[in-house]
């Protein structure tokens, strides 16, 4: 009586080898996307600026998500950047308009 397999079945060979090519992928995709990166900016060493949500940097600043919202319609925060229906700021920019708060505290 032979032994049928169904073509879905996988090996333990054949699973580490579509691991290490899945992770070998990623490498690659990763090491291209540096390539571009550095190819538009060729002084640049860091990662680009993260995106945080309006969840993201509620959280980093200690708000309620509606308080985040209303400090961002007083412009107290930021405008989002636009990315189709998404809302996103830069890291730095949070981070800058928290700057911008503490030497704007000793002005007045």
């Amino acid at each position: 009586m032979t032994m049928r397999t169904s073509p879905n079945f996988v090996t333990g060979n054949q699973r580490e080898l579509r691991n290490s090519a899945a992770i070998q992928t990623a490498t690659d995709f990763e090491q291209t996307a540096s390539n571009q990166t550095a190819k538009l900016d060729p002084g640049r060493t860091t990662s680009p600026d993260p995106l945080w949500t309006a969840k993201e940097s509620a959280a980093f600043l200690g708000l309620s998500l509606p308080t985040f919202w209303r400090r961002v319609a007083d412009r107290t925060f930021p405008p989002p950047v636009k990315l189709g229906n998404l809302s996103r700021w830069p890291r730095s920019e949070i981070i800058a308009a928290i700057e911008k708060a503490k030497a704007a505290r000793y002005a007045a």
